[in-house]
């Protein structure tokens, strides 16, 4: 018989029904009925009594094209199911399935040969021949010794022989049966095939022929395949229990006694006997285990995986409390419900339970919890299909599903949960996932792997890696550049994030400036910090400038920021307006790695305290739940460009962290397709030529390590520096450039837009002093502003106010202020200039801008990575 050869492409949904009925016609008796059972699909252990008439061949048919059937192993129950027990024709989920006690007769005694391989794989052919010389040596054995001519099946992996006997159900039957395999599997087992000794029992079930096998992944070597029955005999007879009795009388059955296993010179002791061994009562506590295969690797165990009874048994290499303990006499047992038992057969190891098991080798898994709830059954069911992953930067938690990252608490990550409950057949409310959420946040502490996270691009080791698509990312390291093929680099993309292009890597460093003025509107007393500002959004672990674009109507502003965004960091939406609450000025900040805020006006203070923090990194805290104080952390780090009209930084301390970029009007107009069209046409150079000058740039950086009189945002000196080196330019040139734009947007910001400024005037007017109490002092500037033609966003309440000028109270003396607060019933503030000559104030305080009112109080964590 040669070995059946299948179409490893043709993977069937179901059931042929001529497999079908050629399987039921063979194994079950007519008017009868049997079990069939589905063990592992998506829906959970899947079970159902059919008959075997017309009606009942029709409906298990229909049962059994449905899709999450798919690539499923199907079974049924071999032997002769009690009357007592109804068919329903249907397939669903069960909890109670055969048990031994619902035979009535057995049917056949069960001899199945399955190849030596590694767990949960499928043969390969050379294995697949082995089985089968084994499988007619067996048959041609058992031949000459009067046995009738059994059904020959292939299993999809190995083969199997079924000999007809009508036996009662007795255990002494029972015993006859588990004896004729023990024999057979000392007389015929080899390194290459077992006979496996555990198909003895009454309820055993074998595969529902017709089925696929599909063990492991489908490969050319060990594709999946259909099982098959290859052969029934025209007048398939009844072997007497006589036959099966002088064959074990003339080949001399093994029956191994209670202390084979503890003499050395023994035979090795079958899982059928363990199994059957009685326990004792401590024997019997069970623990539940998410993943007990990985939890058995990772303790260093081998074993063999075999289905037993519907659990899945795997037998250990040694025992875990005796390492002499070897030769398959130990094994953990796993029920559907996942409830785990260890199991050693010798006397030394009886007592021992899998509470003593866990002791010695910890189980570094999330718990499994117990109970009927959608949400109990939603936590088990997503914890066992996605990894919790801890954000080593900010440590906010992630989780890794299918190859792909998502915040937890993310609305992308909401739907997927929703699936996976579905596929569960569990319906759950969405706000009931953020109790399920919350209870996996707390394990992020003990079981999250850490790592550091990218949104786009990531810098560790020395190298820069660029996320071009969630499969191929580009690394910059050492002077080379191209596709990176380690490990261990998370990236998060949400549904919001494009894929990139991929590069033109021909295109070098010196081409850089040309290209970039072909389709920017960059004139070059810009260019090389313009250059060096797009260079460093590539750079994520350095303090970059936010890039402020401004001019006039028709200077191709919001263009120019959707190009930089195209080429770094592609997105579905790519510009944004300056949110108006604090929620969405957060959200954007910390869920993009570049952000661009278009067509802004001027910035008010609220606004400039949290891009400057966003722009050197920091936090920022939010209640969850306005029903309680319970705060989260928002990492509010990103690359950021701000395109306006006129002057849009007002506050200095924001200017410092800006280069801007002024764009003159654009003589020559374009239609918007045909600017998509040469920039699209010029990317994949254009990118590729940004590549090869950052990672030519990176050798040069140890030469502008220092570089005196630096302004603020030196990193990105450095590496602008270095980066205008790599393109055969100036360094110097950049950074004159630079430090002369920067100083001319600080200088711009009216001085007197601070409330230390208003106070000088009104100083000077009060000839050089005033004293009462704080709601006078907010009341008497309110009414000097008034009068003076002076709009300034005044502290709204006299505490405010007071607690500004404590906190300032440094910065009040070195502009000659003195303050002096004294407490008592009147609690009153005196404030004096010390130099009485008059101080040099502008005309007018202009208004902040009001397009970001925020209504919320938002706590700020200025502190820097």
């Amino acid at each position: 018989m040669s070995v059946k050869k299948f179409n490893n492409n043709i993977i069937a949904p179901v059931i042929p029904e001529q497999e079908l009925r050629k399987t039921i016609s063979a194994f079950q008796a007519d008017n009868a009925f049997f079990e069939v059972r589905v063990l592992k699909c998506s829906k959970g252990l899947q079970s159902g009594y059919f008959s075997t008439d017309e009606n009942g061949i029709s409906k298990l048919l229909q049962a059994l094209a449905k899709p999450h059937l798919k690539n499923t192993s199907i079974y049924m129950t071999l032997n002769e199911v009690s009357s007592q027990i109804s068919p329903t024709n249907l397939l669903d989920r069960k909890k109670v399935v055969t048990k031994d006690s619902d035979i009535s007769r057995l049917k056949f005694l069960h001899v199945d040969l399955d190849p030596e391989r590694k767990t949960n794989t499928q043969a390969t052919a050379e294995e697949m021949q082995h089985a089968e010389d084994l499988m007619n040596e067996i048959k041609d054995f058992l031949a000459n010794s009067d046995f009738c001519e059994p059904i020959v099946s292939f299993s999809g992996n190995g083969y199997n022989l079924d000999y007809k006997i009508d036996l009662e159900n007795t255990p002494e039957n029972k015993d006859l049966l588990h004896n004729m395999l023990v024999c057979l599997s000392d007389k015929f087992s080899n390194d290459f095939v077992k006979v496996d000794t555990t198909t003895y029992n009454p309820s055993r079930i074998i595969k529902l022929y017709g089925c696929m096998s599909c063990k492991g992944e489908n490969t050319a070597e060990r594709p999946y395949r259909q099982s098959k029955v290859l052969s029934v005999p025209d007048n398939l007879q009844v072997n007497d229990k006589s036959v099966l009795q002088d064959f074990l009388e003339k080949n001399r059955p093994l029956k191994a006694p209670s202390n084979a296993a503890s003499n050395k010179d023994s035979k090795t002791v079958s899982i059928s006997d363990i199994v059957n061994t009685p326990k004792p009562s401590n024997a019997s506590k069970t623990l539940m285990i998410r993943d007990t295969e990985k939890w058995l690797t990772d303790s260093g165990f081998t074993y063999k995986y075999k289905e037993y009874e519907g659990n899945d048994m795997y037998i250990l290499d040694r025992c875990p409390f005796n390492s002499e303990h070897t030769g398959g006499c130990c094994f953990v047992l796993v029920s559907e419900k996942r409830k785990v038992n260890f199991k050693c057969h010798h006397n030394h190891c009886a007592d021992k339970t899998i509470y003593d098991m866990v002791k010695l080798y910890p189980v570094h898994q999330p718990p499994v919890l117990q109970g009927t709830k959608e949400s109990i059954s939603v936590y088990n069911a997503i914890l066992d299909v996605c990894k919790l992953i801890l954000n080593i930067d900010d440590k906010s938690p992630f989780v890794l599903y299918k190859d792909r990252l998502y915040p937890l608490y993310s609305a992308d990550f909401q739907n997927v949960e929703l699936n996976i409950a579905q596929s569960s057949d569990v319906l759950i409310a969405p706000k009931q996932l953020n109790i399920v959420n919350d209870n996996i946040k707390a394990l992020y502490d003990d079981y999250a792997e850490k790592h550091i996270i990218g949104k786009r691009i990531l810098a560790r080791n020395n190298c820069i890696l660029y996320a071009v698509s969630e499969k191929i990312i580009i690394s910059l390291k050492d002077g080379n550049v191209g596709k990176y093929t380690g490990a261990n680099a998370l990236f998060y993309q949400d549904s919001g994030m494009r894929p990139q292009i991929f590069p033109d890597l021909s295109s070098q460093a010196r081409e850089l400036p040309n290209m970039i003025r072909q389709v920017f509107n960059i004139k070059d007393e810009y260019l090389l910090r313009f250059i060096a500002q797009l260079l460093c959004f590539y750079i994520p672990d350095i303090n970059t400038p936010i890039l402020l674009l401004s001019g006039s109507h028709g200077t191709s502003k919001t263009t120019t920021a959707r190009k930089i965004k195209s080429l770094v960091d592609p997105a579905v939406v790519d510009v944004i307006s300056v949110p108006s609450k604090e929620d969405d000025f957060a959200a954007a900040l910390s869920n993009n790695y570049l952000v661009v805020f278009d067509n802004s006006d001027k910035i008010n203070r609220k606004a400039s305290d949290l891009l400057a923090i966003a722009c050197t990194g920091g936090y920022t805290s939010k209640r969850m739940l306005y029903s309680d104080n319970n705060l989260v952390s928002i990492s509010l780090k990103a690359k950021m460009i701000i395109t306006g009209i006129g002057d849009i930084v007002s506050k200095p301390d924001l200017a410092e962290r800006c280069n801007p970029i002024y764009l003159d009007t654009i003589s020559d107009r374009k239609t918007e397709a045909m600017v998509w069209q040469e920039f699209n046409n010029i990317n994949p150079k254009l990118l590729g030529s940004i590549f090869n000058t950052i990672k030519t740039g990176l050798l040069y950086l140890d030469e502008f390590s220092h570089i005196e009189n630096a302004p603020r945002m030196a990193d990105f000196v450095q590496y602008g520096a270095a980066f205008t080196k790599a393109m055969g330019l100036d360094p110097q040139a950049f950074i004159t450039e630079y430090s002369n734009g920067n100083a001319e947007i600080v200088q711009e910001c009216d001085s007197s837009d601070t409330l230390f400024d208003l106070l000088l005037r009104f100083l000077g007017n009060k000839n050089g002093s005033w004293r009462g109490t704080a709601r006078n002092l907010l009341y008497d500037l309110e009414q000097y502003a008034k009068g003076a033609g002076i709009v300034f966003d005044l502290p709204l309440s006299e505490s405010s106010l007071s607690r500004k000028l404590n906190s300032e109270r440094n910065a009040l003396n070195s502009l000659g202020i003195l303050f002096e607060k004294h407490k008592g019933s009147k609690r009153e503030i005196i404030l004096s200039m010390v130099d009485s000559r008059p101080a040099s104030i502008p005309k007018r305080i202009e208004v902040e801008g009001s397009d970001l009112p925020f209504d919320e109080q938002f706590e700020l964590d200025t502190k820097e990575f």
